[in-house]
């Protein structure tokens, strides 16, 4: 039974466990077959088939041994400050058999998972000079060696107006944050996205008032002023970073930004004067491969592509994001000197997922027309006493034959009655509420990483025709990227190609 179901069985139940399989599924047929024996068979304990062992909570799966993500690019959940300052002094129903210390992904000995790769945003967690100063079980240090956290820099917060920008002391202040809590940390960009909603107009005026004529300077150059005034508050923020940052408390990752070619390689050209530790690809650099594909010319071509290298793409994660940048990865290690250099890529999907309704994701669709995470909802009235495990939720639309449900600890272990509208004993309306939220993020995180594991099957030649058909050539297109002598033109010709396999496509 999952671990949440604390009445006693019925007599009935308790007469012959060992017959009927509590899921209804056959006992000889396959939940998982990632060609990963030893992880498959972690999945398959996960999920007991007698009831009897259902209430076991052993050690949770470690996905830094995970097969499909060697020589692949890794997905970062960006976490929320939502679920990372719950934990500290979280209360648990009596009957669950983990404790807050499981729910942190970071953590090598949870019951739930380990999970080695995460995105925080001091646009969350140092919005003032007081909170920059706060630790926590995520930032206070002190991680296993394996984990990896990348730091973002706050820039987005600051166009949103979440964050007052002060000029260089908000700059500092994010830079010692970042030293102090990532081992990889972005610059401070001004990112574009929010030119056309006016999030930039208020630097146009400042810089402007500051006496660069910025009119002129859009007239003279081409690009709008507000292209022209995240370009020059990027590059005095780099500068800064340049300057004043601690060597090795933590690799800067200079950023490139750009809604076409002309402003990639503008940008790219005015930034490449500071000689950080990697590179982030924002903008339309994940669904523009030639424009991408261009820069990563550049960099070859100028000794910047070297080992120990890491390349980060903000803020996307789809299914086919992660098999497209995984193409990319094992190219660039073999064709490039960069032989270990290592791609990631991160989103909120997670938790957006479970803001829309409290929606908890159910598997993925890898059927190649659709490829896509799907979800039902939960929190509702009719689920309150449903104490099925909540791995039975069922989406509205109907499942194909590829679906692949993404099993996690938790969809074991809680039931959906646990997930309804209802108030755990001994708590309020309130608690009850945050509770779940809190579980279903890793719910859903731990989805994630299971989608991806699903996903990463098809990067092996042998199931080169269960992908996409946008991604079946792609690793042929790559390979020839790279190893043409005339590569700038080889991308032209081949541009329709490439941008017609835009990796962001849902």
């Amino acid at each position: 039974m999952p671990a949440s179901y604390d009445k006693k069985l019925p007599a009935a139940a308790l007469k012959d466990a060992s017959e009927p399989p509590y899921f209804g599924v056959l006992s000889n047929e396959e939940r998982s077959s990632q060609e990963d024996p030893a992880f498959d068979q972690d999945v398959e304990n996960l999920v007991p088939r007698l009831q009897s062992e259902q209430l076991n909570l052993n050690q949770g799966r470690d996905y830094s041994e995970a097969k499909a993500f060697a020589n692949a690019a890794v997905y970062l959940p960006a976490l929320s400050s939502t679920y990372v300052d719950a934990l500290p002094g979280l209360r648990l129903p009596h009957h669950f058999r983990f404790t807050p210390e499981d729910l942190k992904f970071t953590n090598p000995s949870s019951k739930l998972c380990f999970y080695p790769w995460v995105l925080y945003s001091a646009g969350q967690a140092a919005k003032t000079a007081k909170l920059a100063k706060q630790r926590n079980w995520l930032t206070g240090g002190n991680h296993d060696p394996r984990v990896t956290l990348i730091g973002d820099s706050g820039g987005f917060q600051i166009q949103q107006g979440t964050i007052n920008f002060n000029g260089m002391p908000t700059v500092e202040r994010m830079l010692r944050w970042l030293e102090d809590v990532a081992t990889h940390s972005m610059v401070m960009d001004f990112p574009l996205a929010t030119i056309a909603s006016g999030g930039v107009d208020i630097h146009v005026q400042r810089l402007i008032s500051e006496g660069i004529e910025m009119e002129k300077l859009s007239k003279q150059l081409g690009f709008d002023t507000g292209f022209l005034a995240c370009l020059f508050q990027t590059t005095r923020n780099n500068r800064y970073y340049w300057k004043n940052r601690v060597p090795r408390k933590t690799k800067v990752l200079n950023i490139i930004q750009g809604r076409n070619e002309r402003e990639s390689k503008f940008w790219f050209q005015r930034m490449q004067q500071f000689r950080f530790d990697g590179w982030t690809f924002a903008g339309k650099h994940h669904s523009e491969l030639a424009m991408t594909c261009r820069r990563l010319i550049e960099m070859r071509d100028l000794g910047y592509l070297r080992q120990g290298q890491w390349l980060h793409f903000l803020g996307v994660s789809t299914l086919r994001v992660g098999v497209g940048l995984s193409m990319l990865q094992r190219a660039l290690r073999k064709h490039t000197g960069a032989s270990d250099i290592q791609l990631s890529f991160d989103s909120g999907s997670p938790v957006d997922t479970m803001k829309n309704g409290y929606h908890a994701v159910t598997g993925v669709d890898l059927d190649p027309n659709s490829w896509r995470f799907r979800d039902a909802k939960t929190h509702l009235d009719n689920q309150v006493g449903d104490m099925r495990p909540i791995s039975q939720l069922v989406e509205k639309q109907s499942r194909g034959r590829m679906f692949k449900q993404t099993l996690t600890t938790l969809s074991a272990h809680l039931t959906i009655d646990d997930f309804s509208k209802k108030t755990f004993a001994g708590f309020t309306k309130e608690q009850s509420h945050k509770l779940q939220q809190v579980l279903l993020i890793h719910h859903n995180t731990q989805a994630y990483f299971e989608g991806f594991r699903h996903a990463y099957r098809t990067l092996a030649d042998h199931n080169s025709l269960e992908r996409p058909k946008e991604l079946v050539s792609l690793p042929a297109l790559l390979d020839g990227v790279f190893t043409s002598e005339t590569p700038m033109q080889f991308i032209q010709d081949a541009e329709r190609e490439l941008n017609a396999l835009a990796l962001a496509k849902v």
